[in-house]
């Protein structure tokens, strides 16, 4: 759908009005730190990079197979995503999605880069594989679980990651060792999703059996009823003072933490389908939620007293991108082919001057934005999501 727009005596011009979303069930969500970036795949086997600062559709790409998990650097620079028949990592680049490394890890259901950005997990069935984002080599294999793994988080300094799955257990694993340090085991719930505090003392995990459980040190502290639900998801903040559930039931359930002993939480109604994920920016400023509608929304969140989370940036967001030395040669042979034509029709063409640069001085390692190419706009509705 778009939109035309014509004066006279000049060339019509078509503005997006709106993107192509997704048509099926999104099945993975990410975000990074250094780009506003979100990152989701689907059923309908697509890729998607958005940007939540200015509501755009900056990327996408269709595959040939279902895309069943995502993870997105915390550069922003390249992706992992899982297929039906191989695990991709891929760069970003300024108008492409393309992959530069794949693994024969079929079905991958879930992955995660670790908050560093050097390894990465990645779900094969029951097995967890580490790899390293260095050189790319498989450099562990965690192994323990007897059902399919759910879900897998790392902790703060990407020394452990805690694991979840359909068989009732939730493990800690050592990444030095590849050992399991810590395991709750209950084989009357399969787990949905696992989470853990910013001290890494508390892991959060939820399940088939409507409870929200508090595990550390191999023992269930605490489980809080769902009150006839299924959670789905789960996620905490950075800040450690806010909790976040989605439902069987598309709906999204905001809590304080420590959570309290009574049904204290608010319940916003946002999809019509199950949530299949769920994420907080690094800055807890926006919550991010997809679900089985095929639908992606970002939420504002705000304190009790109704004022907006802030948090001070040392860095402001990356501006920088990725462009191969063959694309960018072709864009500098495409302007010397094509030159800009001045207003006066009678007036000969020239050259752009940063193309005579660039021919002179054998194809620069730089070349000037503006003659790349414009990002489509897409519209994401942003509602708003008070904690209390």
């Amino acid at each position: 759908m778009g939109r035309c727009l014509y004066e006279a005596g000049e060339p019509a011009h078509f503005e997006y009005l709106m993107y192509p979303l997704h048509s099926a069930s999104i099945t993975g969500l990410a975000t990074c730190i250094r780009k506003p970036l979100i990152a989701t795949c689907s059923l309908d086997r697509s890729v998607r990079i958005w940007n939540y600062e200015s509501n755009t559709l900056e990327l996408f790409k269709e595959y040939q197979e279902e895309a069943y998990t995502i993870s997105l650097h915390p550069s922003g620079h390249f992706i992992v995503v899982g297929f039906a028949d191989k695990l991709r990592l891929m760069n970003l680049l300024i108008d492409d999605i393309r992959s530069f490394k794949e693994y024969s890890v079929r079905g991958c259901r879930e992955c995660s880069f670790s908050n560093g950005g050097h390894l990465f997990a990645a779900v094969n069935g029951n097995v967890i594989h580490i790899f390293t984002t260095t050189s790319l080599e498989n450099i562990s294999n965690l192994k323990g679980h007897t059902g399919k793994v759910r879900s897998v988080v790392w902790n703060a300094d990407d020394s452990k990651l805690i694991s979840c799955g359909t068989d009732g257990a939730v493990y800690e694993w050592n990444l030095s060792s590849g050992k399991r340090e810590t395991e709750c085991v209950l084989k009357s719930c399969s787990y949905n999703c696992v989470t853990v505090s910013p001290d890494a003392k508390i892991i959060f995990a939820v399940g088939s059996d409507q409870t929200l459980k508090e595990i550390a040190d191999s023992s269930v502290l605490r489980e809080v009823s769902a009150f006839d639900v299924i959670y789905t998801t789960i996620v905490i903040s950075h800040s450690g003072r806010m909790m976040f559930v989605g439902t069987s039931v598309g709906t999204i359930r905001a809590m304080k933490y420590p959570l309290p002993l009574q049904k204290e939480f608010n319940e916003y109604q946002a999809h019509a389908g199950p949530i299949t994920k769920m994420l907080l920016t690094f800055d807890d400023q926006f919550l991010l939620t997809v679900a089985e509608d095929g639908c992606l929304f970002t939420w504002k969140v705000f304190d009790k007293d109704g004022r907006g989370i802030k948090r001070e940036r040392e860095v402001g967001f990356a501006e920088e991108v990725l462009v191969t030395k063959t694309d960018m040669e072709e864009k500098a042979l495409y302007a010397w082919l094509h030159p800009v034509p001045h207003s006066d029709s009678h007036a000969p063409c020239t050259f752009p001057a940063h193309t005579t640069m660039l021919l002179s001085s054998l194809w620069l390692d730089l070349f000037p934005p503006s003659s790349l190419p414009a990002i489509l706009p897409l519209v994401i509705l942003t509602p708003t999501l008070l904690y209390i």
